[in-house]
């Protein structure tokens, strides 16, 4: 059965850690762990196809859908020009997912008695944080590129994708605080919502 979503897989992660967190239910995680330890192997396996740190999607078929993120229209990742992305497509909210996921999965591997897990965990998280800094901020733009093409070359879009990474914590606070006055700039926020892509991009459709 067909299956076309890279984030579920990380957000179950970051949810079995987040209910941890919120009802200290140790048993219930401890039925979930191999559930979460699986989830962590397709995060650095299957899921980063390439192994360059980065979790990706690319369609293996033609019938699948060309994009596997919350926004999975066939033309919803592309570059400034307009054209689309190809190749293994890495989403900035999606890396998010998974700091956040390795973080809580680190504070659970940790209160079940895998020290050694946890540290490797929160070790592979910081590395994630740095190598989404370097390649995913767009100083022109005063956000994050909404993607990585196949070609390692950033979308340089500005999206709502971008705000996704607040919450999970990973990304610098003064530039967090850059993405969010721009979310609420009129090239975003139409008073009703926040658009999902700026006024202005090549593929902005109001």
């Amino acid at each position: 059965q067909y299956y076309g979503s890279v984030d579920s897989t990380p957000l179950f992660v970051l949810l079995a850690g987040l209910y941890l967190e919120r009802t200290g239910d140790v048993e219930t995680l401890r039925e979930l762990w191999p559930a979460v330890e699986a989830g962590l192997q397709w995060i650095d396996g299957p899921g980063d196809p390439d192994r360059d740190g980065f979790v990706e999607y690319q369609r293996a078929t033609e019938k699948g859908l060309r994009n596997q993120g919350w926004k999975d229209s066939f033309d919803a990742i592309f570059h400034a020009d307009g054209t689309l992305a190809e190749g293994n497509i890495a989403l900035a909210e999606v890396q998010g997912y998974v700091f956040a996921g390795k973080q809580l999965a680190a504070r659970a591997a940790r209160t079940l008695g895998f020290a050694d897990k946890a540290l490797k965990l929160e070790a592979e998280a910081e590395r994630l944080r740095a190598r989404f800094e370097e390649a995913f901020w767009c100083e022109e733009l005063g956000t994050y590129a909404v993607a990585l093409d196949g070609a390692k070359q950033p979308c340089r879009v500005r999206t709502s994708n971008a705000g996704q990474t607040l919450f999970s914590g990973m990304v610098r606070q003064d530039r967090a605080r850059r993405v969010a006055a721009d979310l609420m700039s009129q090239k975003f926020f139409s008073g009703w919502g926040i658009r999902t892509v700026a006024v202005g991009e090549a593929r902005y459709n109001p």
